[in-house]
């Protein structure tokens, strides 16, 4: 599955569920308003997502699940189509139009549901910032 199609068919309140559980941790030191203001824009990436054409990429992505201090986390990177090359990448800096053609690695599901890979993604995607509107 490629990352525009599981952003097709995952609604973001879906999503929102589950970036709300993974990162919602570091909102508490805010008021309420700016937490609102804050999931505001990551709901309009996430829209801007489904008006974006993917391009095509022979780029993968995998999300991988760690555990740390009896908390789980996933970890999003990019894996190189060369099966011979398996560093994983970052892909913080990647264009948005980059991640859409992307194909999920099909082990990330193992890890993580539909709305989880979309919500880790969603925030790597917005690491370095929000990107701008088409």
């Amino acid at each position: 599955m490629k990352f525009f199609e599981l952003v097709a068919c995952t609604p973001w309140d879906e999503v929102e569920s589950s970036f709300l559980t993974y990162y919602g941790s570091g909102y508490k030191d805010y008021k309420k308003r700016i937490k609102k203001k804050k999931l505001k824009k990551f709901k309009e990436t996430y829209a801007q997502l489904t008006a974006t054409s993917p391009k095509e990429t022979s780029w993968r992505i995998i999300v991988n699940k760690y555990t740390e201090d009896n908390e789980v986390y996933g970890d999003v990177s990019g894996l190189n189509s060369d099966p011979a090359d398996d560093h994983y990448y970052g892909l913080g800096a990647t264009p948005p139009d980059e991640w859409l053609g992307m194909t999920i690695d099909s082990r990330s599901f193992e890890s993580f549901s539909h709305c989880e890979i979309a919500a880790h993604c969603l925030w790597e995607l917005t690491f370095y910032g929000f990107p701008n509107a088409n």
